[in-house]
């Protein structure tokens, strides 16, 4: 049975039980019309209470195979989005301290040295090296607008090739944009072939590489130079933390002829392209 409301007393204000005729406070008969208006409103059953009761704890019950299919997908796309952006602001291993620019000859000056040189001559360039020498090339503007700001481009290198990295703050958080490229000489010359592309440690599919060379344009503007000097050289192979130019294909036999053969007990020692004075 239901509870009938409380009617108030318009004689005290007293709060009576529905059940009331006469105020219990001061005896004066109460006005009860609006108890007809309660009784007639709809009243929920048992079993209407029931099932609401049960919706509330478990609302996928009786909930049909598509929307908790469209459920799931929904909930698989945002937690591959969130993973996404996670591992895109994470900073990727190896990143190497800033370099400081104008401590090494400039590039051009060794690889012009390199093209001049004989046969099986070649020019060794550090990691740490090439990475000043990039902080003396390209550098941060003075007057940056937006969020995004562009940082420093700075190199990892090993025995597959070399990365090129672009490091932007997005609202002074660090975002490493990279590019790894395996350097050769093929029948046409100097290669760079590319070997994928990540933004922090998230891969970036091929589909999207035309974006990426736009952003990289203000890193090959500047290096253009350079790059045509790379050209000139015979041979290049890539190791640890380390880019080496050859004057010659590797292997090549110079033109003069051979010098004596060394001791045995003391291998050949491979010539080395002497840096140019500062």
């Amino acid at each position: 049975m239901a509870t009938l409301p409380q009617t108030p007393c318009k004689e005290c204000g007293h709060l009576n039980e529905g059940e009331r005729v006469y105020c219990h406070n001061c005896g004066v008969k109460l006005d009860r019309s609006h108890l007809a208006e309660a009784a007639a409103a709809p009243t929920e059953t048992v079993e209407q209470r029931q099932r609401r009761v049960k919706k509330l704890m478990n609302p996928n019950a009786g909930a049909k195979p598509g929307r908790l299919m469209r459920n799931a997908v929904q909930t698989l796309l945002l937690a591959a989005a969130a993973a996404a952006v996670i591992n895109m602001a994470r900073q990727p291993d190896g990143v190497p301290e800033p370099g400081e620019a104008g401590q090494i000859p400039p590039l051009a000056s060794l690889l012009g040295s390199l093209a001049k040189a004989p046969p099986n001559m070649r020019l060794v360039l550090k990691q740490d090296d090439i990475n000043q020498f990039l902080a003396t090339s390209i550098r941060p503007g003075e007057k940056q607008k937006g969020f995004i700001k562009f940082s420093r481009v700075y190199t990892t290198v090993d025995e597959e090739g070399v990365n090129i990295v672009m490091e932007q703050k997005v609202l002074d958080h660090p975002i490493h944009i990279a590019r790894k490229y395996a350097l050769r000489f093929g029948s046409k010359g100097f290669e760079a072939h590319s070997l994928g592309s990540h933004i922090g440690r998230l891969t970036i599919p091929e589909v999207l590489d035309p974006a990426l060379d736009k952003i990289f344009e203000k890193v090959w503007t500047p290096l253009r130079h350079e790059h045509d000097l790379i050209k000139t050289t015979g041979d290049v192979e890539t190791g640890d933390k380390e880019v080496i130019f050859y004057s010659s294909k590797k292997g090549a036999q110079p033109a003069t002829a051979a010098p004596a053969p060394a001791p045995a007990s003391t291998a050949p020692a491979e010539p080395v392209v002497p840096l140019p004075s500062p």
